[in-house]
């Protein structure tokens, strides 16, 4: 009985040892990722610079957007990717939401029909909305699923051309935007 308790503890503390030992892996595998990302943004100042020049223009008319996509903006630069698709993914949804709605259209597909056929977005723009949409879905879906850093970006310029471009085209109003 004595030696049966004694194994068990045994095992309980090989398996507490192991439990630590992933943990401390994950830690380090972490701190190795986040010490990757701090380097990565000195690679991408004009991206950056596109970004808060189309925020500067989009605060005019669309302040709350501009709000949400520069906390994003910050979270990207903080390496915080997956943080910044869902904060991205919110604003592309709801504005997607709100077309559709003030549209009375069917899906995410016609609303990019819709912006394509008034000559808000041309085919290409409308190819990457819908990468927007798609890798917003991955991220936010898909359990384990993490974006990278140019993915990131990507979905983040995307959603703030598109914002530019409606109002651009003054259908913010129309839209119930603003």
């Amino acid at each position: 009985m004595e030696d049966r308790r004694e194994k068990k503890k045994q095992k309980d503390y090989e398996d507490s040892l192991k439990r630590k030992k992933r943990h401390l892996e994950a830690w380090k595998e972490q701190i190795e990722l986040e010490k990757d990302d701090y380097s990565e943004p000195d690679k991408h100042t004009d991206e950056y610079n596109e970004i808060q020049t189309l925020l500067s223009d989009i605060r005019e008319r669309l302040p709350i957007y501009a709000d949400d996509l520069e906390t994003s903006l910050s979270e990207l630069k903080s390496g915080h990717h997956l943080a910044s698709v869902l904060i991205t993914g919110r604003v592309i949804d709801h504005t997607i939401d709100q077309i559709k709605s003030s549209q009375h259209l069917g899906g995410p597909e016609e609303v990019l029909e819709h912006l394509e056929e008034n000559g808000i977005i041309d085919s290409t723009e409308g190819q990457i909305t819908e990468s927007v949409k798609s890798y917003r879905d991955i991220y936010t879906h898909e359990i384990g699923k993490k974006p990278d850093y140019s993915e990131t970006l990507i979905i983040l310029l995307g959603c703030t051309k598109l914002l530019q471009k409606i109002q651009e085209s003054q259908k913010t109003r129309e839209y119930d935007l603003a």
